[in-house]
């Protein structure tokens, strides 16, 4: 009776045991990490953050670089985290001047400089936005193509703080865009209309051809 007992005994300890596949699923944890502690090998190439600084929403301020309407998602290079208080100052070390990963919902606000509400497509017209949000843990971080983490932000609100060329031509301008050691031609300077960034509704505002106007426009009598 007694070598059953505990043969009973040894079996309900191994089952709270986690494995290492379960271990491994439960990712990195987000707090800050004692010096003494070692990290799994997992975690040892992430970043670790306060858990009171995941969990308070902050605004990130960056330059736009890719926009998906189909993920309702976006990139851009963070490089301020608006009023950060002195003792969180050390959190946005491994953030600032990086790739920064945000998504959002459909639903999610989207306002222009001006501070009226405008559709998602605005997006590709952004420059430089302020998204208010959350940092997402290491664990839970977007992987780019190449398998690294990119930080992560849930966006609640999004503004554009100024309009530019459309983000979705960008990088294809950057890849087509010949060696420095080469001489090529100077092309004449063309000015491009922008596309019709009609809101998803069809309705169109007085807002909506003041911004037409601004995008297609405005920007090149500032090169004047």
């Amino acid at each position: 009776m007694r070598i059953k007992h505990a043969a009973a005994l040894a079996a309900t300890a191994l089952a709270l045991i986690p494995s290492t596949a379960a271990a491994a699923d439960a990712g990195c944890a987000p707090i800050d990490l004692d010096q003494s502690t070692s990290l799994d090998a997992q975690c040892q190439d992430l970043p670790t953050f306060k858990a009171s600084f995941l969990n308070r929403l902050w605004k990130f301020n960056g330059e736009v670089n890719e926009y998906d309407s189909a993920t309702h998602s976006m990139d851009m290079t963070t490089t301020e985290i608006a009023d950060l208080p002195a003792r969180f100052k050390s959190q946005d070390d491994d953030l600032l001047d990086q790739e920064t990963h945000v998504t959002y919902g459909p639903n999610t606000r989207i306002y222009g400089p001006d501070g009226k509400r405008v559709s998602e497509e605005y997006l590709d017209y952004a420059s430089t936005v302020s998204v208010r949000g959350r940092l997402l843990s290491p664990r839970r971080w977007f992987y780019n193509e190449d398998g690294d983490a990119i930080p992560t932000v849930r966006g609640k609100r999004i503004k554009i703080a100024e309009y530019g060329d459309p983000v979705s031509g960008q990088q294809d301008e950057q890849d087509a865009a010949p060696a420095a050691d080469q001489e090529q031609p100077k092309p004449v300077e063309q000015a491009q209309p922008a596309a019709d960034p009609t809101p998803a509704d069809h309705v169109i505002s007085t807002h909506d051809v003041s911004i037409w106007i601004f995008i297609g426009v405005g920007r090149f009598d500032d090169e004047d």
